[in-house]
């Protein structure tokens, strides 16, 4: 458990790496592992949130948020003292290749071997419509608020309309149909 592991670790902090939900839902909607609605993204980042936001509740002394997009900006001493402990390379040199995802995930993990963009922190502005962002923000506009991140439309949101309810019952199984052949397709490459 979280309170043995805090005991052993006295002295010792934990780092919650906190990332925009409205960034991670540009990327997870880019995905085919379930996921094809904004309200969906924005709930699968306020659930993945959730352990991480407990633990901080429980040991507020020993655990230290930190946002992504801080991160971005830190110049190399600053990220370098955060490593201490976990590499003894200078952040400078990383070998980002290290992180190649796998030939089935690849597709969909692109950035995964480069190294962070400060100039990708609000790439989801341009990867996601207008509408996207507000359904996403619909769903967890108060906890990106809470978190920091200056909601664009939340609470002055409109729910889904007749039409767009409509379409969404399309959408969804649709979705999911091209995820699965999307699947297919990526299984039936790495299985050559």
């Amino acid at each position: 458990s979280f309170d043995k592991l805090s005991y052993l670790a006295t002295g010792i902090y934990f780092y919650h790496l906190v990332r925009d939900g409205r960034a991670v839902s540009a990327s997870v909607l880019d995905c085919d592992f379930g996921i094809v609605l904004p309200e969906q993204a924005g709930l699968y980042w306020a659930r993945h949130l959730a352990g991480g936001l407990l633990c901080e509740s429980l040991a507020p002394e020993s655990i230290r948020r930190i946002r992504y997009e801080d991160v971005l900006t830190w110049d190399q001493n600053a990220l370098s003292q955060v490593l201490k402990g976990v590499t003894d390379k200078p952040v400078t040199d990383i070998n980002y290749d290290n992180f190649a995802p796998s030939r089935y995930t690849r597709s969909t993990h692109k950035l995964v071997p480069q190294a962070p963009d400060p100039q990708r922190c609000d790439a989801w502005k341009d990867e996601l419509t207008a509408r996207q962002i507000q359904l996403v923000e619909s769903t967890c506009g108060e906890l990106l608020s809470l978190l920091g991140y200056e909601p664009m439309y939340w609470p002055d949101i409109t729910g889904r309309s007749t039409i767009e309810h409509l379409t969404k019952l399309v959408e969804e199984p649709v979705g999911k149909l091209l995820q699965k052949i999307s699947t297919a397709r990526r299984r039936s490459l790495v299985d050559r």
